[in-house]
């Protein structure tokens, strides 16, 4: 008789979400933001973390204004919260306008061209953010174009302008002379449009004192725990299990390439994870984390699924099987990402787009 059933099994790696962490995070910078309102950002699928999950926690928490970067990202967001405000960073580009207003998405204006493309859209309520650039130089309107704006209103005229932005390039440096620059600039322009709702601060930023909130704030990294605060707990894990122990001669070469060889006899267990699971290949021989608080390094080169670590140093007894915790209470992303040559946003969105998430609520 045949049998239908799916076969189902475990994964030798996960990628666990803690979602009650989410909820402390929100609500730890909802009370640093007070009086501003946190405005969620989740581009990138939510950091790499799934919007499908994320963005409900939050809107159950109350956050009622969402940020994505681009359209689609905003028409995927609107299926998911029917009644979010939702604005997206990269503003219309030609062809475009119709589909925000299908979606009822909000532009935020870049540039002067942006502005006249949104005007000549024939709807009635065009809402609009303003994004100003006070020395990012990115995304944004150049002062000089804030200036002319605010001299000749009718380059305004039809639209609804219910926010404006600008984004700090040196907020994770609290001593940086750019944050006051940016600051003094942004507080100066946007006074040329009184009344109008400011956003400064991202997730860093909000940590630079009461000056930058304003009335709402743009977390997204701090949701998502990947910003180093005693107040914000860790939201993500990933978990790999122990394939093989091997136990290594002196002088013998490890992995592709035979690019590392042990100084001595030493002991190597054999992860499933590597590159196709979002362990990045620049970890190759550099690749660090905490095993029963002895640091275990990456031995030889990263493979598609499999990675080599030392072991040798580790005093409690490894079997074959067990669970390991490459990041976690005992290994902060930041340090792994500091170990791959990289920041604990990529590494996020690597795994993220690699790993299919676990939800722990």
């Amino acid at each position: 008789m045949k049998n239908d059933s799916p076969i189902t099994c475990e994964p030798t790696t996960k990628l666990c979400i803690d979602l009650r962490a989410l909820r402390h995070n929100y609500r730890t910078l909802s009370r640093r933001s007070d009086p501003a309102t946190v405005h969620a950002v989740v581009k990138a699928n939510a950091y790499g973390l799934g919007v499908q999950a994320i963005a409900p926690v939050l809107w159950d928490e109350g956050c009622r204004a969402f940020y994505v970067a681009s359209l689609d990202e905003g028409i995927d967001l609107r299926r998911i919260l029917p009644e979010a405000q939702i604005s997206v960073f990269y503003g219309p580009l030609p062809g475009e306008a119709g589909l925000y207003e299908t979606h009822r998405l909000i532009p935020v204006l870049n540039t002067l061209e942006q502005i006249r493309l949104w005007q000549n859209h024939p709807i009635q309520d065009k809402e609009a953010i303003l994004h100003i650039d006070t020395g990012m130089n990115r995304l944004g309107i150049p002062p000089q174009d804030v200036r002319q704006l605010a001299q000749s209103p009718n380059l305004l005229e039809g639209l609804k302008i219910t926010g404006i932005i600008s984004h700090l390039a040196c907020a994770d440096e609290p001593t940086h002379l750019q944050n006051a620059q940016q600051l003094s600039l942004f507080q100066t322009l946007s006074a040329l449009f009184p009344g109008v709702p400011r956003s400064l601060a991202a997730s860093y930023g909000i940590y630079l004192g009461h000056a930058y909130l304003f009335e709402a704030t743009r977390p997204g990294a701090a949701l998502y725990g990947i910003v180093d605060k005693d107040d914000l707990l860790p939201v993500i894990s990933l978990k790999s299990r122990i394939l093989q122990l091997k136990d290594v001669p002196a002088e013998s070469p490890i992995g592709y390439g035979a690019t590392y060889k042990t100084s001595k006899a030493q002991r190597i267990a054999t992860l499933s994870l590597g590159y196709s699971s979002g362990y990045l290949r620049t970890g190759s021989s550099s690749g660090l984390f905490t095993l029963e608080g002895t640091p275990v390094p990456t031995v030889g080169r990263v493979s598609m699924d499999l990675i080599t670590v030392d072991v040798t140093d580790v005093k409690v007894p490894l079997e074959e099987g067990r669970w390991v915790d490459l990041i976690g209470p005992d290994n902060p992303i930041g340090q792994l990402s500091q170990s791959l040559g990289t920041i604990p946003y990529e590494l996020l969105l690597t795994l993220g787009r690699s790993l299919t998430p676990t939800y722990e609520t």
